[in-house]
């Protein structure tokens, strides 16, 4: 929706607005600073990968909706896991050499489930970069906004929100059959 999208532009200007601060401040160094300004991230259903070598997103996402028939509308939401693929991608700039990409899931208690962890290497030319793609189950045991952190080395270069959705539906009840 228009508000999400405007939620993740400002997401993205306050991320961009730190790294720049990281970087002036000597926490952050050129190769991270470069990979952080050319950082793209989506959540989604499936990635296709096509002949010529291009990706396709098919489906992205940034919420799950759960609507089951329940009982009772106060009974709580049931754990469930949804298939999904995380996919990163990263322009190298100046960076070059082999960095470690973890991407931390955290709930909405922030508590963080197990980390993804690949290895990637950067050519170091501008106009090359990493496109990893990653299959998971996206583990949905409460409603709320949880988040993935994508980490370089020991540097965050982001995080991405999903929110789960609990709607439950009451059960229609039936009549009693006469007889």
């Amino acid at each position: 929706s228009r508000k999400n999208l405007l939620e993740a532009y400002h997401d993205a200007v306050e991320y961009k607005d730190e790294v720049l601060q990281l970087f002036n401040l000597g926490h952050l160094s050129l190769d991270h600073r470069v990979i952080c300004e050319n950082l793209f991230w989506a959540i989604c259903e499936k990635v296709l990968l096509e002949a010529d070598c291009g990706n396709t997103l098919v489906r992205i996402i940034d919420r799950i909706t759960r609507s089951p028939e329940v009982e009772n509308l106060g009974d709580p939401m049931e754990p469930f896991a949804f298939p999904a693929t995380i996919f990163i991608v990263l322009k190298a700039g100046i960076a070059s050499g082999s960095y470690t990409l973890r991407v931390v899931p955290v709930k909405p208690s922030g508590g963080s489930g197990e980390p993804f962890t690949r290895t990637i290497y950067f050519e170091g030319d501008e106009d090359r970069g990493v496109a990893v793609g990653i299959n998971t189950l996206l583990q949905c045991e409460v409603p709320g906004i949880h988040w993935f952190e994508i980490w370089l080395d020991e540097v965050r270069l982001t995080k991405i929100p999903w929110r789960v959705v609990y709607t439950p539906q009451l059960r229609p009840r039936r009549a009693p059959l006469a007889g």
